[in-house]
């Protein structure tokens, strides 16, 4: 992706003292609508794709399939499955859809708005024993969680009443659900199913938005948000020099294509702008990883910046720049699958501070 084509725009410059949602604003990932409502730009969307991508793929591997819904909602999935007749109860559904809060704060933070992007995960308790109810719950719960650490979030746990808390916010809930406690309500929900009807279910949502923004809180500077490379909206920045340093300029284009086939998300600067002034907009927008195109390129070397940790800048030569990128990869190379530019579903790359 080259930056002058990414729908985005910086506000202004960040101040050390700003709160995390003045971050996020500023670095152009959220706009204010109104008390209560925010409007996510293409950056958020690549960072929420990055969260729902690694939650689902750690339920996937538990049999747990993904349904949709407009809006996304735990009662919902269950009148679904009422109707498919329970068949996949025993698996799990999945839906990621919009949620509604009907108590809203002002719009100063992503946990408390109105509409949000949300995960709901139903899945049937049921099985031969009660040790085995509590395994297919628990290993939903667990796999969640661990998703969650895998992202970044710090001391994601579920507590004795349910509730799911990562970094001192509540991200979400995991209860039981009782289908034959209400005769009138399981009537209802079981309409159109077929006659066995599970006696409890796990219902899990999780509140998206919430974790991108606990994310935000626990990974920032005084220069901005520093995603962890999990979520990270791109994994690498290639900030191209000015001016007519032609060497500088055919290595960026060079080392786009062959990084994108490689299966890592790149954000290629082409606007123009003074070297200093895109290594801001990097780390403004969180990239891990910042290749720097200069004048050394006529000698076959670039620089080498991660975003963050105080590691020194290294000069690694083009050729063997993929070498170093795979000693910090969290798949080899061979592993990795050609993808889309544009579908924010890429490698990641290990944490490096």
């Amino acid at each position: 992706m080259r930056r002058s084509a990414l729908v985005h725009r910086f506000r202004s410059e960040v101040t050390p003292d700003g709160n995390t949602f003045s971050f996020l604003v500023d670095s152009g990932f959220v706009v204010a609508l109104g008390p209560g409502l925010v409007a996510g730009t293409p950056l958020l969307e690549r960072v929420l794709g990055r969260v729902e991508e690694t939650l689902l793929s750690s339920v996937g591997a538990l049999g747990v399939q993904q349904a949709s819904l407009p809006a996304s909602e735990g009662e919902a999935l269950v009148n679904l499955l009422a109707h498919l007749g329970w068949a996949g109860a025993q698996s799990g559904l999945a839906a990621l859809g919009t949620g509604f809060r009907e108590t809203v704060t002002q719009a100063e933070d992503l946990s408390g708005l109105s509409l949000y992007r949300r995960l709901d995960i139903v899945r049937l308790e049921g099985g031969s024993s009660e040790a085995s109810e509590s395994a297919a719950a628990g290993d939903v719960v667990t796999a969640v969680l661990g998703a969650l650490a895998e992202l970044g979030v710090p001391g994601p746990e579920r507590d004795e009443s349910g509730v799911i808390r990562a970094g001192g916010a509540v991200v979400g809930h995991a209860v039981r659900r009782s289908l034959q406690q209400d005769p009138d309500e399981s009537n209802e929900v079981q309409s159109g199913a077929a006659p066995h009807v599970p006696d409890n279910l796990l219902l899990l949502d999780l509140d998206l938005y919430a974790v991108v923004g606990v994310l935000a809180e626990h990974h920032r500077d005084d220069r901005g948000v520093c995603w962890p490379p999990a979520c990270a909206p791109y994994d690498v920045a290639l900030v191209e020099a000015a001016g007519e340093d032609v060497a500088a300029r055919q290595t960026s284009r060079k080392l786009e294509a062959e990084l994108e086939t490689a299966g890592f998300a790149v954000l290629r600067d082409d606007t123009g702008e003074p070297a200093g002034a895109q290594r801001q907009a990097a780390e403004r927008l969180g990239i891990p990883i910042r290749v720097l195109c200069g004048p050394m390129c006529a000698q076959g070397v670039v620089v080498v910046e991660v975003r963050r940790g105080g590691a020194v800048p290294e000069r690694v030569p083009v050729a063997e720049l993929m070498e170093w990128l795979e000693r910090h990869s969290e798949y080899p190379l061979s592993s990795r699958t050609p993808l889309r530019r544009d579908a924010g579903r890429t490698r990641r790359l290990r944490a490096l501070y």
